[in-house]
């Protein structure tokens, strides 16, 4: 993955993307996640030999999800820290835990939404 900003990213932006580069290596995270962060930033769950990931410092987001550009393989991590209610408990992206447990729950709830969509769009034809 690539890291790219305009301007100085905030300590808290590094840490997200330092800490989005540990959970993609490390072993213990499993494969189905990995896939499914790829599907989520590039729109497919492979990634080809030479192929690049871009990261984005994003400024003045009130949003704690990444953003993303699938055309482009590109992410958005939104600067500073945020926190959300995930299953009646405070969340909070300013710890590594809180931060890949905000975005694995925003992707699986990505991928249902689109699901129900294509559903949706099936039952019209």
């Amino acid at each position: 993955m690539h890291w790219k900003s305009t301007a100085n990213p905030s300590e808290a932006a590094e840490n997200k993307f330092k800490w989005l580069q540990e959970w993609i290596k490390d072993e213990n995270t499993p494969e189905e996640l990995i896939q499914l962060f790829l599907k989520f930033v590039t729109g497919s769950s492979t990634f080809a030999v030479g192929q690049r990931l871009e990261a984005n410092l994003i400024y003045g987001s009130n949003s704690p999800m990444i953003e993303t550009h699938t055309c482009f393989n590109r992410f958005d991590i939104p600067n500073g820290t945020h926190s959300i209610e995930i299953d009646g408990e405070k969340c909070s992206d300013d710890t590594k835990d809180g931060f890949i447990k905000i975005l694995t729950r925003y992707m699986l709830k990505k991928r249902i939404w689109n699901l129900e969509i294509l559903k949706s769009k099936l039952s019209i034809w």
